[in-house]
C-alpha cells in the first residue's frame, strides 16, 4: 500500500477509536472501555508502522543506484514480514546482489 492510502486508513481508524471513546450514552466502566480499545489500538500501531516503512522502500532507489555502481544487481522488491510490538506488518524490500556473491538489503545500510 502507498503512504497516501495508509494515511487515509489511519485517519479512518482514529475516527473509529474516537467514536468508541466518545459514546456518552452508555454505562461502560473504565476496564470495559480499556479492553474495548486494546485490539484497535494495536491495529493502529501496525498501521502507523506500515506508514513509517512504506516510503523507505521508495527512497532506496537512490541507494540502489549507489550499490549498482559497486557491481551489485537489484532484484524485484520482495514482500517481507516484520514482527513488531503491535503484531506483524508487511513491507516491500529490494535485495541487491553481486554476481556470484552475497547480497544485502539497502534499507539495512
Amino acid at each position: 500500500m502507498e503512504s497516501a492510502e495508509v494515511k487515509v486508513v489511519i485517519n479512518t481508524h482514529i475516527e473509529k477509536l474516537l467514536a468508541f471513546v466518545e459514546k456518552n450514552s452508555d454505562r461502560r466502566d473504565f476496564d470495559e472501555v480499556e479492553r474495548g480499545l486494546r485490539d484497535d489500538v494495536f491495529a493502529l500501531g501496525r498501521l502507523l508502522l506500515t506508514y513509517f516503512v512504506a516510503p523507505r522502500e521508495k527512497e532506496p532507489e537512490r541507494t540502489v543506484r549507489t550499490w549498482l555502481r559497486r557491481g551489485f544487481r537489484p532484484r524485484n522488491p520482495e514482500r517481507k514480514f516484520l514482527n513488531t510490538l503491535f503484531g506483524r506488518i508487511t513491507m516491500w524490500r529490494t535485495y541487491v546482489r553481486r554476481r556470484g556473491g552475497t547480497g544485502l538489503y539497502p534499507l539495512d545500510f
